[in-house]
């Protein structure tokens, strides 16, 4: 729990990494404020199996006060379109919790309207609650999303209205790569001392074992889009250099290696703009999740460029 005193949040976590956590059924909060005991939801609830999220409590939603509510605070807009006797409409953006009813729960004392409990609320794009605050008499709303449009939603520039992106479409366009040097043997990966021992990274003197290759960019870089310099492989460790200059590193998981190259230009556009990668070997004691483990047959080490790209996102809005 964060809290002033009065309101705050109840952050609960139900995941780990690696690690399947079973539901956690019965559950309820009981929080010892200044002002009293606060037990939430009225009825105890089952913590769905790798979840995560934030409720609050007592949160002040434009003069209404919400003592409590299962499901998560995103983001406010006020709709100042015109001029309002009492104050603009607010409308509040929620995102339901997967696997519980999301309720919203206020303090009667402090709305105008009669209805003060909102439960089993259905996720959408509208208005799932519309109430008036006592004091202020303004109007607020709160919207209900399901996980996906949590996630898609964002404000517009003016802060007045959201928009929900579509999914990413990808501008990609394929880099020479120049090979300058083969790799050396794979590096036996040391262990670090104590009762706990780690994989240690490889130091600069390992890199002078790596295969390097030159990349090659494009000539009229639009950084206005943000360009991404992509890369693909299988390998111990891979690094990226601008005139012997370290831009970043990526220690292979099976993820792409990606770096944004706009804080670099214009100097990257004219540099030397290197790659090095270090074999991996197949008894190193590292771990790798299943997908990402490389199909090494009867090699001891394996080291593969797969690709190397320029990418833009082009983001598609669906509107309000």
């Amino acid at each position: 729990m964060r809290s002033d005193g009065n309101t705050g949040y109840v952050f609960v976590n139900n995941y780990q990494r690696l690690q399947t956590l079973p539901e956690k059924r019965d559950v309820q909060f009981k929080l010892n404020l200044p002002g009293g005991e606060l037990v939430f939801p009225q009825k105890p609830v089952t913590i769905p199996a790798d979840e995560f999220f934030i409720w609050p409590f007592n949160l002040n939603l434009g003069g209404a006060k919400l003592i409590y509510a299962t499901a998560q605070p995103i983001c406010k807009i006020r709709d100042d379109s015109q001029t309002f006797l009492e104050g603009p409409p607010q409308t509040f953006y929620f995102a339901e919790t997967p696997g519980v009813n999301a309720e919203f729960i206020f303090d009667a004392k402090t709305l105008a309207s009669a209805k003060s409990e909102f439960k089993d609320l259905k996720s959408g794009r509208g208005t799932a609650i519309k109430l008036e605050a006592a004091n202020s008499h303004r109007t607020i709303q709160i919207v209900l999303l399901n996980e996906a449009d949590s996630l898609a939603l964002r404000k517009s520039s003016s802060g007045a209205k959201v928009v929900f992106d579509g999914p990413q479409k990808a501008d990609v366009t394929t880099l020479k790569t120049e090979p300058l040097r083969p790799a050396g043997p794979a590096r036996q990966v040391p262990l670090s001392r104590g009762r706990w021992p780690i994989a240690l990274a490889p130091t600069d003197t390992d890199f002078t074992i790596a295969a390097v290759w030159k990349i090659t960019l494009p000539v009229r870089l639009d950084f206005g889009k943000n360009p991404r310099l992509r890369i693909r492989y299988i390998g111990d460790v891979a690094r990226v250099t601008l005139n012997g200059r370290l831009l970043d590193d990526n220690f292979y998981s099976g993820r792409a290696f990606e770096i944004g190259l706009k804080r670099y230009a214009p100097e990257i556009l004219t540099g030397d703009l290197r790659l090095e990668i270090l074999p991996l070997r197949q008894d190193a004691p590292i771990f790798l999740e299943s997908k990402a483990e490389p199909d090494f047959g009867t090699n001891k080490s394996l080291l593969k460029l797969l690709s190397a790209e320029i990418v833009h996102d082009c983001e598609v809005e669906f509107g309000k």
